[in-house]
Parts: structure tokens; C-alpha cells; sequence
């Protein structure tokens, strides 16, 4: 039990550490997503003739750059004055998590000043760089094109693309919101793609749950008991039978040999100790999952079975090689006949109970105990395992521990949980950050509109109309995120999938799709559109007609 309880606290640790990664690739979505590229971009578009009137009387290139790097810095060093301290205390929280899960005292809580200094540059350089771009794209325009500027929407990217859906034969007001949707194509893909992977890590957290939660199944599935016992020393059967015969709740009891053993290299050198397991064949108790091989067949004498744990210490452990197994004082040639899949087992090797008896010559005593409760007694195994390891140590037999099927795989699920959660919760922080790109789109789209708008407003559209392109607008770009979110997601959850599993079980996980991730991801695309859309219909509600008309 020890080294079961070892073994789980070395993957649970490995887990713990995976997280900071992942929360630094999210807060690097966060920085490099489209509201920095967005803000700067309408702020230099409005303000093209101050360039030009700045560049008119002596001010270089670079003079009207560093205003513009000076604004972003600014800002980044206000986020940093918020966002450092609250990284900071999240950064102890989740400490504080991990030495919870970890059982370990942290013995400071104090930074060094180069944390903060480094969290304090990142705030300010990393703004800068996203920025760079559209500032340089701004302020490349001649004093002449500047002071000739005639307002955000004088721009004729996506004249191709209009006339080409102006044919399409469409009716006129979706033409006019595919049009808009599309009129500034490398900003509404670069909001398409942000939008897209803040889906794709939600539909990828979803199905990593699925994934894990198919895997606890298969692996009950594969156990065809509730309750195992193990006892420190082999007891004659008929004691053990006697001591079990004052437990109520037990419906039939397996009694299955094994011990300890050691592979025996060719050098003569040992290798660790591992358990080894030998049931009878067949038997109703144990159907592993295979992933190579076979399980024994009643004639296979002088075979072992190994589990992928055993094959991740022990390299060169596959179908059909010979190994030299010592157990107890004897050395055997065994001949590996198959791999199977376990969830959270130590590294083991499985022999038939006919092979074990021919090496150990004991068809009397067992160490290991596989119990089917009653039907009244599977909805309480607690109890049962209680009273099953009370009877046997009153009958003086020495108890290692007893293993509640139910309570061994509930504690598996609730620290997969921690690994699922935690992705759950950074998936709806990239969609918030790609939702706040959205809406900063969405306005943009507006503002530099809102001439045209005036114009159809003036002609006789209403507010209602207005804000019923918009949303087809906001539509487009989210169901094209929606798709290609849903595309992505496949891949990456098979990925993480393979690496989670490899982690924590030592083997890749077969990926399940959740049912769940479809309609959940599409709910979370439309609220975000309603959002941005509710806000780009706020903005053209609150300009009148002649506001509007003369806006430039």
C-alpha cells in the first residue's frame, strides 16, 4: 500500500508541475490576442491627421513612433500595478494547493525582487512587441495622405471580396453583413483564429473529462470484485474461509496466490522487487484490457503477463521475450505472453495459479483475497471492507490492507478532477480574452461604419435593421470560430490525451469525444456573439442620423 500511495504521489506530482506550463501558454493567448493589436489600430486610424500635422512641423518618423510606444508602455505598466500583485497571490494559492495534494510544507512564501521585475517587464515589453506592428503600419503614412484622410472606413481592402459577393445573389442585407464581416480580412481572421483556440481548449477539456471518465469505466469494467484483501503471510485457505464466514454482506470469495518477485538479468543482477499476482484460469474476476498480446489461456503454463507500468521500468519487456523471474528461492523462465492496461497499479507481473503452484508447491495458503459483495452490501464497500478487515485480524491473520474497488477508483477521478477543472478554467479565460477581441472587433467594425450607417439609417432602415446586420455579422465570425475550433479540437485532445495518459497511467489513452463538447462550445460562441453584438447595436443607437453623416 506504501508503494501504491509512493507511486501515486510521483504522478500527481509530475501533474501538479505540468500546470504552471499550461497557465503560461494561456496568458500568453491572453497578451497576444486581438484587443492590443485592435485598440492601437483604431487609435491610429483616428488619428491620422495629427500624425500628418505632427510629421508637418519637423517631428521624425520615430519622434511619432515613441509617442505611440510610450502610450502602450503606459498602459502595460498600469496592468502590471494590478496584475502583479494578483499573480502573485494566485501564484501562492496554487502553491498552497500543491503542498495540500503533495503533502509537503512550503518553507517561504517570500519572491525574490527578480520575480517581480521580470513580471513587471513582461507587463510592459510584451504589449509593446503585439503593438509593434500596427504602430509602424499607422505611422509609415506621408503628410500629405494624412492631412487628406477622410476617416476610418475610407479604406479599400476587400474590394475584391465585395464585388464578388455583390454577384452572389444574396439577399441585400446579408450581402451587406458578409460584407462587413469580411471587409478587413486579416483583422477578422486574426479575431477568428483567437476565438477559435479559446474553443478549441474548451472542447479539449471537455473531452480530456470524457476521455478520463471512459478510462475509470473500462477499468471498473475489467474488475469483477469489490473488495481485495492482502495478507502480510500465505494462511491456510480453510483458516481464512472460517474467518470470512462471520462477514455478512460477501456473495463469493476468490482466494489467489502471489508474492513478491525479482527479474534476474543475464549478468546475474537483480532488479527491483515487484508484486507478482497468480489467479486462477479462467476466472470471473479479472478481464484486463489488452494492449498487446493475449490474457492466459487454461494450457499456458510458464507464461507471465505484465502490465505497462512494468514495461516503463524494465525496458525491452514485449510479447514473446523469455525473462528469468525470481521467485521466493527458485528462478523460473518465464515467456511474456501479453501487456494489459491498468489505472493506478503498481508494476506487476500475473501468472497463471497452476504456475505459481508448480514453483512454489503450495496449493494450500493464499495472500490475496478478491471479494463480490452482496447486492444490500455493494451500496455501502466501506462497511464491508471495515468488517472484513476486522474479522480477519480478530482471527490473528495479518492484514497489509484492503482495497475498496469503488473508493480506489473515486480517488483516481478526484485528482484527474484537479487536471480537468484547472483546464475547464483556463479554457473560459482564453474565451474571455477572445470574447473581449470580439467585442473590440465588433466595435471597430461599427466605428468605421458609421458613415454608412447614417446613410441607411437616413434612407429609412431602423435601429432594428442596424442591429440585425450587426448580429449577422457577429454570426459569421462565430460560427466560422465555432468550426474551426470543433477541427482543431480533435487533434489537440488526442494529444493531450496521449500525454495525460502517459503521465499519469504510463500509457497513451484511447480519445472519447464528449458528447456534451458540440452544444456546450456552440452556447459559449453565441453568448459571446450576443455580447459583442449587444455592444456594437449600443454604440449605433447612441450616434442620431446627422451625427452620423457628419462623422469623419
Amino acid at each position: 500500500l506504501g508503494g501504491k500511495a509512493d507511486f501515486w504521489l510521483m504522478r500527481l506530482t509530475e501533474v501538479v508541475m505540468t500546470i504552471p506550463t499550461l497557465i503560461i501558454i494561456i496568458s500568453l493567448v491572453a497578451v497576444l490576442g486581438p484587443s492590443i493589436v485592435n485598440i492601437m489600430a483604431v487609435l491610429l486610424a483616428r488619428q491620422v491627421r495629427q500624425i500628418g500635422i505632427m510629421k508637418a512641423i519637423g517631428a521624425t518618423p520615430w519622434q511619432v513612433v515613441g509617442l505611440y510606444y510610450f502610450s502602450v508602455a503606459s498602459l502595460g505598466a498600469l496592468a502590471a500595478l494590478v496584475g502583479v500583485p494578483l499573480g502573485v497571490l494566485g501564484g501562492k494559492a496554487y502553491a498552497q494547493f500543491a503542498a495540500r495534494e503533495l503533502n509537503f510544507n512550503i518553507l517561504t512564501t517570500q519572491l525574490p525582487v527578480w520575480v517581480y521585475l521580470a513580471l513587471g517587464a513582461a507587463a510592459i515589453l510584451m504589449p509593446i512587441v503585439v503593438a509593434t506592428f500596427p504602430i509602424l503600419k499607422g505611422t509609415r503614412v506621408s503628410v500629405l495622405q494624412a492631412l487628406g484622410d477622410h476617416g476610418l472606413g475610407a479604406s479599400g481592402e476587400g474590394r475584391g471580396w465585395e464585388a464578388a459577393v455583390s454577384r452572389s445573389g444574396l439577399p441585400r442585407p446579408l450581402l451587406l453583413s458578409l460584407r462587413a464581416a469580411f471587409r478587413r480580412r486579416g483583422r477578422t481572421f486574426f479575431t477568428v483564429g483567437t476565438l477559435a483556440l479559446g474553443l478549441t481548449i474548451f472542447a479539449t477539456a471537455l473531452n480530456l473529462r470524457a476521455t478520463l471518465s471512459h478510462t475509470l469505466s473500462q477499468s471498473a469494467a475489467t474488475q469483477g470484485f469489490d473488495v481485495s484483501a492482502f495478507l502480510g503471510h500465505a494462511y491456510p485457505i480453510d483458516r481464512v474461509a472460517e474467518a470470512l464466514s462471520g462477514v455478512d454482506g460477501i456473495q463469493e470469495v476468490a482466494y489467489w496466490q502471489g508474492g513478491s518477485s525479482a527479474i534476474v538479468y543475464a549478468d546475474g543482477t537483480e532488479s527491483n522487487v515487484y508484486p507478482i499476482v497468480a489467479p486462477p484460469v479462467p476466472t470471473r474476476m479479472l478481464d484486463p484490457v489488452m494492449l498487446a498480446g493475449a490474457w492466459f489461456d487454461s494450457d499456458q503454463a510458464m507464461s507471465v503477463v505484465v502490465n505497462q507500468q512494468l514495461t516503463k521500468v524494465e525496458e525491452g519487456l514485449v510479447v514473446g521475450r523469455t525473462l528469468d523471474l525470481r521467485i521466493g528461492a527458485r528462478t523460473e523462465r518465464l515467456r511474456v505472453v501479453g501487456i494489459i492496461k491498468e489505472m493506478g497499479a503498481l508494476p506487476t507481473a500475473y501468472i497463471p495459479q497452476q504456475t505459481w503452484l508448480r514453483i512454489v508447491g503450495d496449493s494450500y495458503s493464499t495472500t490475496n483475497l478478491r471479494i463480490v459483495a452482496s447486492p444490500e452490501a455493494k451500496a455501502a464497500p466501506r462497511q464491508l471492507g471495515r468488517r472484513l478487515e476486522s474479522q480477519l485480524e480478530l482471527a490473528g491473520l495479518d492484514v497489509s490492507s484492503t482495497v475498496r474497488k469503488a473508493e480506489h477508483l473515486q480517488v483516481i477521478e478526484d485528482h484527474l478532477d484537479v487536471i480537468t477543472n484547472f483546464l475547464l478554467a483556463s479554457s473560459l479565460l482564453a474565451l474571455t480574452v477572445a470574447g473581449q477581441g470580439l467585442i473590440s472587433t465588433m466595435n471597430i467594425n461599427i466605428l468605421e461604419r458609421t458613415r454608412e450607417t447614417g446613410v441607411m439609417r437616413a434612407i429609412g432602415a431602423s435601429l432594428r435593421d442596424i442591429r440585425t446586420m450587426v448580429l449577422v455579422e457577429g454570426l459569421v465570425v462565430g460560427v466560422l470560430s465555432w468550426v474551426a475550433g470543433l477541427i482543431l479540437a480533435i487533434p489537440l485532445s488526442d494529444t493531450v490525451s496521449k500525454f495525460f495518459g502517459a503521465l499519469i497511467f504510463q500509457t497513451p489513452l484511447d480519445l472519447t469525444v464528449s458528447k456534451a463538447g458540440v452544444p456546450m462550445s456552440f452556447v459559449v460562441m453565441v453568448v459571446f456573439v450576443a455580447l459583442a453584438t449587444a455592444s456594437a447595436g449600443a454604440a449605433t443607437a447612441r450616434s442620431s442620423v446627422c451625427d452620423a453623416l457628419a462623422y469623419e
